[in-house]
């Protein structure tokens, strides 16, 4: 497995953030991913596929 992965935090952590910083899951979920390296700004702007 990637060891980024073992970077990322709980799902329940990052519920957390949402909550006391008023952004959507979303929103920290993707800051997460950029900070780990996973997304460039360019794939965290680019809609979600369906």
């Amino acid at each position: 497995m990637d060891q980024r992965w073992e970077r990322l935090p709980a799902k329940s952590t990052l519920d957390g953030i949402a909550a006391v910083t008023g952004q959507p899951y979303l929103t920290v979920l993707k800051a997460v991913l950029r900070d780990t390296g996973y997304l460039d700004d360019q794939d965290a702007d680019a809609p979600a596929a369906t």
